[in-house]
């Protein structure tokens, strides 16, 4: 059985909704909260595409943040940045830049923010296989999301939550939470990335229950075309047609659903799935006894691999780089710290001599006082 592709961990995040790329660089221009957000938005849009330009923009929205005393500003870009060590492998610098957004929203009582906090620090525990601290923070966090009605990012808690059941292969309570993320999705559509029945179908997929899997993978392929999701009916096609050559080997139904996979990954250009149905459609046609055609894909498996491996070694000189940023960042944040610091001690010291300045002058006031009254009354008796 070929491996299924399974979705990633979501990653919660506040945004401005609804704007296009200009609008929100036009907002970035005011040095104010409502450019901290649009950056911070920014950095959600490049994260995937220009993850430099993103670090960019939410070191830009840090220094703006601190420079208003903007707190909460401040916990999104902490959080950001932990996602950037996150996605590097360096997982205790992450949880460090978490801790630190969970402490300030904390302080602000900014439940939305504490929950999706509470989220990132989860997937951290889950890359670490341990699944039951990522349990207990998904839990929190999808409990924290349901007592403010986040209905939207109640999905992405429940399938975090199905996610790791099923990374435990415990599959059935992982089917619970996909289903329970289902009917929320189901009320509430417009979460135009997430597909709950193909978590649902790759679930059952994987406890050999094959019928109820292609049941649910053909929901998806609808909800993905009702969508106009390119790239989502690419999975779907692609994930049924695996399925059918699991199932006594319907290798014609197969290469049907594997071509229009084929189509589709095209269309959006999306090698990663390319390489994968390539691969399929080699073991496919050579099923069906044309070699010719097996070779053929298997090359072009082959082209997709080495595409994909440069391209990794692309990503790792952009993420040497970006490290290093963050590093300087990092240096940066230490030496503003100790400046607070000193500032903070300068203050209190100041408010300590303000207040013996004080003490003093009662003290003095009472002993004039105490003075006064003894001699007035010694003249009176005298």
């Amino acid at each position: 059985m070929q491996k299924i592709l399974i979705l990633l961990l979501l990653l919660f995040s506040v945004s401005l909704r609804g704007q296009n790329l200009d609008s929100l660089e036009v907002l970035t221009i005011n040095k104010d909260t409502i450019a901290v957000r649009a950056m911070n938005q920014l950095y959600k849009q490049y994260f995937n595409s220009n993850p430099r330009m993103a670090l960019d923009y939410t070191i830009k929205a840090l220094d703006l943040s601190l420079a208003l005393s903007y707190e909460k500003g401040v916990a999104s870009c902490y959080n950001n940045i932990g996602l950037f060590y996150k996605n590097q492998g360096l997982l205790e610098k992450a949880v460090s830049y978490y801790l630190q957004s969970l402490s300030i929203n904390k302080r602000l009582k900014n439940i939305e923010g504490i929950a999706f906090t509470y989220n990132n620090i989860g997937t951290i525990y889950s890359l670490k296989n341990d699944y039951a601290n990522a349990l207990r923070y998904f839990l929190d966090s999808y409990n924290l999301l349901d007592s403010i009605g986040n209905k939207k990012a109640m999905v992405g808690a429940l399938n975090n939550l199905g996610n790791t059941y099923l990374a435990k292969e415990e599959d059935y309570r992982a089917i619970g939470f996909y289903k329970r993320a289902l009917r929320i999705y189901a009320e509430n559509k417009d979460n135009n990335n997430f597909d709950p029945y193909a978590n649902i179908g790759h679930a059952y997929f994987l406890h050999g229950e094959l019928n109820r899997a292609i049941s649910y993978y053909e929901q998806s392929l609808v909800s993905n075309e009702s969508k106009g999701d390119i790239n989502g009916m690419a999975y779907a096609y692609h994930n049924l047609a695996i399925i059918n050559l699991a199932k006594n080997n319907k290798t014609d139904d197969a290469l049907n659903y594997e071509l229009k996979a084929l189509k589709a990954a095209e269309q959006v250009l999306n090698n990663d799935l390319l390489k994968e149905i390539h691969k399929s459609l080699s073991n496919i046609y050579e099923n069906l006894g044309n070699t010719g055609k097996a070779y053929e894909h298997l090359k072009l498996f082959v082209s997709f691999e080495e595409l994909l491996l440069n391209e990794k070694g692309n990503d790792q000189l952009a993420q040497m780089e970006t490290t290093y940023l963050l590093m300087e960042k990092d240096k940066q944040l230490a030496l503003v710290s100790k400046e607070n610091e000193i500032n903070k001690l300068r203050a209190d010291n100041s408010k300590t001599v303000i207040i013996i300045a004080i003490m003093g002058a009662m003290i003095i006031f009472a002993a004039l006082y105490t003075y006064y009254a003894y001699n007035r009354r010694n003249k009176k008796t005298a």
